[in-house]
């Protein structure tokens, strides 16, 4: 007899991974990159318009490329959001409110403690907390959550999905990695909020 199976929605809309597929390519070429990806979503809904990654292949003759092309990259490989995290750096301190416009940072191109430095893209010096997201200051944004408990700031980045997979139906997604806060030393408190 016949059986249904799961009911599938797609949310990709064809434009949009056209122009997707073809500015990617185009960007993985003229880098000469190992590999690329890229993920166009609807931040309202979480709906996925378009997905992408390179190398890539034919489904129709999968068994002629390599394993490596066959890999969806947007999904299962993990990467370092790099400055894109700041912004969930001051989530954490928002959860504990501790946000405050009037604090001035001082950045002399680097984050010293105890002689561990962590540099920045520049020698900022004086900033409010808009000019260090605007400037993507490391010093300022790790010196604003030195005082953030750890706890606290690891709670805030679990809550906001960190560390979990999103439960995206597509198979072989990657989990984040987001350490235990037992294990946050001073290089992980410079590095995770940058």
């Amino acid at each position: 007899g016949f059986s249904r199976g799961n009911s599938v929605s797609l949310t990709l809309n064809a434009f949009i991974q056209w122009k997707l597929e073809n500015n990617l390519r185009k960007a993985y070429q003229e880098s000469r990159a190992a590999y690329a990806a890229a993920i166009i979503m609807d931040t309202r809904n979480g709906e996925i318009l378009a997905m992408a990654s390179l190398p890539d292949f034919d489904p129709n003759q999968g068994a002629a490329f390599s394993e490596l092309s066959r890999i969806n990259r947007t999904i299962a490989t993990i990467y370092e959001p790099g400055s894109t995290f700041k912004m969930f750096s001051l989530a954490a301190l928002s959860e504990q409110n501790l946000l405050d416009e009037e604090t001035v940072y001082f950045c002399p191109g680097y984050f010293e403690y105890k002689g561990i430095r962590t540099g920045c893209p520049g020698n900022h010096g004086r900033l409010n907390l808009s000019r260090v997201m605007k400037k993507s200051c490391n010093a300022g944004v790790i010196t604003a959550t030195w005082n953030l408990p750890v706890l606290e700031f690891y709670r805030t980045l679990a809550s906001l999905g960190f560390g979990k997979r999103t439960g995206i139906t597509l198979p072989a997604e990657e989990k984040g990695i987001l350490k235990n806060p037992s294990e946050w030393d001073i290089h992980l408190k410079m590095s995770i909020p940058i």
